[in-house]
């Protein structure tokens, strides 16, 4: 009963602080190695790059492509293409676990209520752009990036990731 309590908790912790970490797996049992479970993971990740995609509008007018890559053994990078959006006071990049899909309404959004934030902020229109992170914060299964203005509390664009 215990393990049950903490484990909704910690995935509402997950959720609202936007960590750039995944919750630990359930499933890990005590026996293996943090190290090891890390590892295997970032080389899931890593192993499905690269990948790009064509942004949509949500929020603002955003066009443009981006590529994720493996830069080095211990970096990744998202790169942005002909890149172009609103005016944004302090525009994020999000990795989103979940898939990008066009509602009845014909808006779109990243399945899911959970969203990886990258430090750093994107220049609305700047077209070429290149950010650079560590391997070990490219989380595992990610299937589209959003723009995100904070200033607004909106997307302002998102591309699926394949």
């Amino acid at each position: 009963m215990r393990t049950l309590a903490l484990v909704p908790a910690s995935l509402v912790v997950v959720v609202l602080a936007a960590c750039t970490l995944a919750a630990p797996d359930p499933a890990v049992t005590e026996t293996s190695s943090p190290t090891a479970t890390a590892a295997t993971a970032q080389t899931t990740a890593a192993d499905r790059l690269p990948l790009s995609g064509e942004f949509v509008s949500q929020g603002a007018s955003t066009e443009g492509t981006v590529t994720v890559a493996q830069s080095s053994p211990t970096e990744f990078t998202i790169t942005l293409s002909g890149f172009s959006t609103g005016d944004g006071e302090d525009l994020r990049l999000w990795l989103n676990p979940g898939a990008l899909v066009k509602g009845d309404d014909g808006y779109y959004s990243a399945e899911g209520n959970t969203q990886f934030e990258l430090p750093g902020t994107v220049s609305p229109s700047n077209p070429e752009q290149v950010f650079t992170f560590p391997i070990a914060a490219l989380p595992d299964g990610i299937q589209s990036l959003t723009i995100y203005d904070y200033a607004n509390r909106m997307a302002f664009g998102s591309a699926p990731l394949e």
